[in-house]
């Protein structure tokens, strides 16, 4: 294991994750099995107000991947699962499966076409949900989810999707992309009765045409279904329609413009309601030596009404790093302008690695309007050519307009040695918060150790 799988098993380590090492790109089929032992001992993990007494876990962890990559098409499997055994405080003693999560991804490229598959499903304890970092989406950008709020107590989610992109045309004149995807989350045995089941299901078309070599325009159609299985039962279908255009002002500039129209129908315990609206963006990037600068305006209509977003945003290309950051307004129809922004900064070090990753938005979730802000620090450092410590520090705040403020925060610390060629230590502790309005505050503490083997082979 070299330094910088090190340091990614380290963080992996103290979420309480299987340890994947990256695949190298490169024609053929690689395979990788990982299993690794874990030993853990926490207080008030369900992150109750009071607390809790104290949790003692041995969860055995297996993963397995594999990736079959040639010219023209990808192929990916990954799939991980436990089985854990120990003491709770409401449970008692008990055995079972633990977080488990499996992914499919296949893609192929044509001369003048291209087609994506993907599909997901991830377990999770709702109330042993480790560490901030799980909300970074495969892009390693934020994604806060809807229900981060409401994620304490016990119990298991459950989220599945599978998704379908076809691609004709792609250097002709005339193009058409199709896509479709459902994805959901459900809930089970949990103690927190507002973790209610909900599915999107979604279906674009994008009808592209090429005006002149500098011109671009685009016709395209989004339907969506959300269904909830609340109170209210509720149910919305959403249809847009917009049209874009993209031209090229120069050869290191690039305006994209779009105007479009939303129809909303939300039924809630019988009744229907129907929000309308414009759509549009605007957008301007400009290339520079060392990055780029640019801007956008956005306006969107949802079920919670319209909402103008302005931005500017500048990316820099550092000797040893990148730096991107993008700042602006955001007005609702329920809500004065806000502050948002982003902010994602890399910086490679003689010995290790620092990121920030940070974000402040206006959302609809799926109840009404929220502003969330997060943050995600990590710090790792190359001790010796065999052992790294790794350092992560992540806040997160859900504020809705209807209902509570929720703050999380999470702290943890991790030793990783790698003992043998195959084997590796991992020891390390997690800090926990939890802080709700009309709940309180809560806090919870863990140490751990674990020992992992990797096997990898190619054929």
């Amino acid at each position: 294991m070299n330094k910088k799988q090190i340091g990614r098993a380290a963080i992996l380590a103290a979420m309480g994750q299987c340890v994947v090492p990256a695949f190298a790109q490169e024609a053929g089929m690689v395979f990788h099995l990982g299993i690794a032992e874990r030993l853990s001992h926490g207080t008030n993990l369900a992150l109750e107000t009071p607390a809790e007494d104290s949790t003692t876990l041995a969860t055995t962890l297996l993963s397995f991947n594999m990736l079959s990559q040639t010219r023209d098409q990808t192929f990916a499997f990954d799939l991980s699962t436990g089985f854990e055994g120990g003491s709770e405080p409401i449970v008692g003693s008990h055995t079972g499966l633990a977080d488990s999560a499996a992914k499919l991804t296949y893609s192929r490229e044509a001369a003048n076409s291209s087609i994506e598959l993907g599909a997901f499903y991830r377990r999770n304890r709702v109330d042993f949900l480790q560490d901030l970092n799980s909300i970074l989406g495969d892009l390693g950008e934020i994604d806060l989810p809807d229900d981060l709020g409401d994620l304490a107590g016990t119990g298991w989610r459950n989220r599945y999707g599978a998704d379908a992109r076809l691609e004709m045309g792609t250097n002709a004149p005339l193009g058409l992309i199709l896509s479709a995807g459902i994805n959901g989350t459900t809930y089970s045995d949990t103690s927190d009765p507002d973790l209610t089941d909900s599915q999107r299901k979604k279906f674009d078309a994008v009808l592209r045409a090429r005006i002149s070599e500098v011109a671009e325009g685009t016709l395209s159609y989004g339907y969506s279904l959300y269904d909830a299985d609340d109170i209210e039962q509720t149910r919305r279908e959403t249809n847009t329609i917009e049209a874009g255009l993209t031209y090229a002002l120069s050869e290191r500039a690039n305006l994209t413009a779009g105007l479009g129209h939303a129809v909303i129908d939300t039924r809630e315990s019988g009744i229907t309601t129907r929000e309308q609206g414009p759509t549009a963006r605007l957008g301007l990037d400009f290339a520079m030596p060392n990055g780029s600068v640019g801007a956008d305006f956005v306006v969107i209509t949802d079920q919670n009404g319209r909402r103008s977003t302005v931005m500017v945003n500048r990316a820099l290309d550092l000797p040893t790093g990148a730096l991107s950051a993008e700042m602006g307004v955001s007005k609702g129809e329920v809500f004065d302008a806000v502050l948002v922004g982003a902010l994602d900064w890399r910086q490679d070090l003689p010995r290790g690695k620092f990121t920030v990753r940070a974000e402040r938005k206006a959302k609809s979730d799926d109840a009404d309007q929220a502003i969330s802000t997060a943050l995600i620090l990590n710090y790792g450092h190359d001790l010796t050519e065999d052992s790294a410590l790794q350092l992560g520090l992540s806040y997160a705040q859900i504020d809705k307009t209807v209902g509570n403020q929720v703050d999380r925060a999470n702290f943890s610390a991790s030793y990783i040695r790698e003992l043998t060629a195959d084997w590796d230590m991992t020891m390390g502790l997690a800090w926990k918060m939890r802080d709700e309005d009309t709940v309180g505050r809560a806090t919870s503490e863990e140490v751990f150790f674990s020992l992992s083997r990797d096997f990898d082979w190619t054929r």
